[in-house]
């Protein structure tokens, strides 16, 4: 039978580092670029959430929400919600990983309400991401199941970019984790291969392995 929550923990790496495994040297390099950039900039603002990530799996969780407090506070002024989402939805996922549920629903909340503020698509399939994401690790499937396909019809519609495959293939291995919770096969197969071939045309090594995972 399916293990749903052995599953979930499995993807959890994947779902945070975005084919990367944090090294302290990695970190070290993280902090080095981040340091350089201007306080409030959009270039540190970017740089934040791939650095709160690196620290929050290096198990340095309160500089991680350090950074990402800081780094939202100066998000918040910008006209473009795409900023506030990213880093509201990464504070979202991680509170919920330390069991800080209502931290985690106060995030999720304010990134919905960013999202609302940008035309970006793949941000606002990032949030509705998020949501799902919180949803089925709350064991609500079908809210679950709604809220990636949501995800899906931004982020199908989304210019290229370095990040979007892996927000998409994210998407996938949920979904295909859900679907194989439900005896659904043909479901779980079909999300499971999309997984498979977005990670070969990209070629990364990591996600064609958890995708190959995901089709047992």
């Amino acid at each position: 039978m399916f293990n749903l929550f052995r599953y979930l923990v499995f993807l959890i790496i994947f779902i945070f580092s975005t084919n990367t495994i944090f090294a302290q040297s990695q970190i070290n390099e993280l902090e080095a670029q981040y340091n350089k950039t201007k306080s409030g900039s959009i270039e540190r603002i970017n740089l934040a959430g791939n650095f709160a990530r690196a620290l929050f799996f290096n198990k340095q969780q309160d500089k991680a929400f350090r950074i990402l407090n800081e780094n939202i506070n100066y998000a918040k002024k910008i006209p473009d919600g795409k900023y506030a989402v990213v880093l509201y939805t990464i504070a979202s996922l991680s509170y919920r990983l330390i069991d800080d549920v209502e931290s985690s629903e106060n995030a999720s909340k304010q990134a919905q309400k960013y999202s609302e503020k940008t035309n970006d698509l793949e941000t606002k399939g990032y949030a509705s991401y998020g949501i799902g994401w919180l949803k089925l690790r709350n064991q609500q499937e079908t809210e679950a199941v709604k809220y990636l396909l949501k995800a899906l019809t931004y982020l199908d519609k989304a210019p290229i970019s370095k990040s979007l495959a892996s927000k998409k293939t994210a998407v996938y291995l949920d979904l295909n984790a859900i679907y194989a919770n439900w005896n659904e096969y043909e479901l779980q197969e079909k999300y499971s291969r999309l997984a498979l071939n977005l990670a070969i045309q990209e070629k990364k090594p990591y996600e064609i392995f958890n995708a190959y995972m995901a089709m047992g």
